[in-house]
């Protein structure tokens, strides 16, 4: 995550067991929107993940009939 005033890292997280396809932070929270991808998926790609990144865990869960292309 990297604030772009100053342009500078403000937080690194390595998701090590399975790959992420797609992450989106939601405005200046501590969600984020992710869609898993990569060699090792841990969900189906039609899936998409909310991540309360303070607490490390997945809040919500939705699931579309077709692959999530974007967010």
């Amino acid at each position: 995550i990297f604030n772009s005033d100053t342009y500078k890292e403000k937080m690194r997280r390595e998701f090590k067991d399975s790959g992420i396809g797609i992450v989106a932070m939601l405005y200046r929270s501590n969600y984020l929107v992710i869609v898993d991808g990569g060699r090792n998926p841990r969900f189906p790609p039609n899936k998409v993940m909310l991540r309360d990144d303070a607490s490390s865990k997945i809040i919500a869960e939705l699931e579309f009939r077709s692959d999530v292309l974007n967010v």
